[in-house]
Parts: C-alpha cells; sequence; structure tokens
C-alpha cells in the first residue's frame, strides 16, 4: 500500500541498447577505389560507367579539397584578426601611457 503512494518521484536511469559505430571516411573511399578496380577488371563495368564513376569521384574530391581550404583559411583569418587586435590594444596601452609617463619625467626635471 505505501509503495503505491508517493509524495517524491525518484527517477530512475532510462537504459538504452546503443552500440556506438565507427566511421572512416578514409576507409571507405579506399574501399569504394578497390571495388571499382574489381568490377573494371572483372568486365561488369563498361567504359560509360566507368567514365561517370572517375568524374563523379573527381567532383566529390575537388568540393571536399575546396571545402577544406575555405575553413582553413577562415580559421586562419580570424587568428591573424585577433592577433591584430591585440597588438593595437597593446599600442594604445604604450601610447596612453606614454603621455603620463613624459610628463612625470619633466615634472622630476623641473624639481
Amino acid at each position: 500500500m505505501l509503495e503505491r503512494i508517493r509524495f517524491i518521484k525518484v527517477n530512475r536511469n532510462k537504459k538504452f541498447d546503443y552500440a556506438p559505430r565507427y566511421y572512416d571516411e578514409r576507409k571507405e573511399k579506399l574501399q569504394a577505389m578497390v571495388d571499382r578496380y574489381n568490377s573494371e577488371k572483372e568486365g561488369e563495368v563498361t567504359d560509360d560507367e566507368a567514365y561517370r564513376n572517375k568524374v563523379k569521384t573527381r567532383m566529390q574530391n575537388s568540393f571536399s579539397i575546396q571545402d577544406e581550404y575555405k575553413t582553413k583559411s577562415r580559421a586562419s583569418n580570424v587568428r591573424l584578426l585577433i592577433i591584430l587586435g591585440i597588438l593595437i590594444l597593446i599600442c594604445y596601452y604604450i601610447f596612453g601611457t606614454l603621455d603620463t609617463f613624459s610628463s612625470d619625467i619633466i615634472n622630476i626635471d623641473q624639481k
């Protein structure tokens, strides 16, 4: 009877049967190349299909290279802007304190 009456509900952990999978893009590309070579070797693929497959893989590779270049260049530009911003702040601080430093030196010389 007391088990049915609960004022405070305690949540229990949910259990899942999840098996993580590992994806290796390089291995997938290598396997596709091997399969393509084997099918060409055995004569299963016609010349037209082989040509289309080659063009398709070349286009995919060129797009992936372009995307990689864009992300690297963007990261480089952001890093450069951060460094320039820090240098500008340091120069601003130095030149801002230079005026007070020079006035202190003039006051010391006048005494």
